[in-house]
């Protein structure tokens, strides 16, 4: 059983709005913070550094990937503040279930934020080219079978 199922992706969603306030795409890191944090991360992967941000002071690496050190590292304190804030019991699948989660919503964020740097007129042919290969990936698997025959 996943965090999905017995916890649901809308109280992932408000926690982060909780943690990251009303614009969570502004509530970024500057190039050299990434850059200093990386460095710190390094050489051990993360185990003697503090981590990147706070939960009172929480900030994603935006123009980054989940797998970031600095993502990485917000991620854990996600997964952190979440337990505590929901007074849940700690273990290793549950832990495991909301680290996922947690990064699985830094990448739609990410993706959000890179969605809303493109113009209007960009963003809509996206939309429509979207939208045609999921109609025709729908058909497509019946297109085998009828050609068959």
């Amino acid at each position: 059983m996943t965090i999905t199922i017995t916890i649901g992706q809308d109280l992932i969603r408000e926690h982060y709005n909780r943690l990251l306030g009303p614009n969570p795409l502004q509530a970024n890191v500057t190039p050299d913070e990434a850059a200093g944090f990386n460095k710190q991360w390094m050489p051990d992967n993360g185990q003697s550094c503090a981590p990147s941000t706070t939960a009172a002071f929480f900030r994603i690496n935006i123009a980054d990937t989940p797998s970031s050190p600095w993502n990485t590292s917000a991620a854990q304190i996600f997964t952190q503040d979440f337990i505590r804030f929901h007074k849940l019991k700690p273990s290793r699948i549950l832990l495991d279930d909301i680290w996922h989660c947690a990064t699985t919503r830094i990448k739609t964020l990410r993706a959000e934020y890179l969605r809303s740097l493109k113009d209007a007129s960009t963003r809509s042919l996206i939309c429509a080219q979207t939208r045609r290969w999921g109609r025709k990936d729908k058909v497509h698997p019946f297109s085998n079978v009828l050609s068959v025959y």
